[in-house]
């Protein structure tokens, strides 16, 4: 067996599984009770041999092939498992921009053409109402996990800004953590954030109006800021 061939299998969610009569076939479970057979050419096996190819073949809950083919390009292996796999998910290949589309409801997802099977996780973009979030989760995963991890990326984003901390507060702060931007306004730490930017806001413009020079120095209104933005630190991170 390729060593390669069997991490890029493993990697891509396929394991061993027998088959009947003592046959073996590398085994990838899909959407609706779908799956994935993958053997020798020659023999049903699940040890590849480059030189002799691979059988490929999607079966149906009944156990119907839906399509089999047999190949020696083992690239072309590894791209009919990609599409295979975004087939089964609901994805739609457009060509014009080369990329696999899925519409739901009210979002809409975009793989990029190509991803490589060797790759330990699928790239999505996720797109609600116009919002956008390009998402890539950690260790392996199905097409189906990773748009979930992306919509869960996108929530934040869908909030409307006046029940958060962004909304309520100067965007002087707009570089504080983007998990307390996102922190309710009516939560703990979201109404004591807004109060305590709000008070700094006051102090700086009231000192400010103060100087006889026409302004506060800017490296005094950054210290106070930068003070602000560790006090929140504190309150949301411990």
């Amino acid at each position: 067996m390729n060593t390669k061939i069997e991490t890029a299998l493993k990697t891509a969610g396929f394991a061993v599984a027998n088959t009947g009569g003592g046959c073996t076939a590398w085994e990838l479970s899909m959407p609706n009770d779908h799956y994935m057979w993958i053997t020798s050419a020659d023999d049903p096996s699940h040890d590849l041999d480059p030189t002799v190819g691979a059988c490929i073949g999607i079966y149906n809950a009944e156990g119907e092939a839906i399509f089999t083919f047999t190949t020696k390009d083992f690239t072309t292996m590894f791209t009919a498992i990609n599409e295979a796999q975004l087939k089964a998910a609901g994805f739609v290949y457009e060509s014009f921009m080369d990329v696999w589309i899925k519409q739901a409801g009210t979002w809409v997802a975009t793989i990029s053409n190509g991803q490589s099977i060797n790759g330990n996780a699928w790239e999505v973009s996720i797109t609600v109402d116009g919002v956008s979030v390009d998402s890539t989760p950690e260790g392996d995963n199905t097409v189906e996990e990773a748009i979930d991890f992306a919509l869960k990326a996108l929530e934040p984003k869908l909030l409307d800004p006046a029940t958060t901390v962004r909304g309520n507060i100067d965007q002087r702060f707009d570089l504080l953590d983007e998990a307390i931007l996102d922190c309710p306004v009516d939560s703990c730490v979201g109404s004591s954030v807004v109060d305590v930017c709000a008070k700094a806001i006051a102090l700086i413009d009231t000192q400010a109006a103060d100087q006889t020079d026409g302004g506060l120095e800017h490296d005094v209104a950054c210290q106070i800021i930068a003070a602000v933005v560790q006090q929140c630190n504190v309150w949301y991170f411990g």
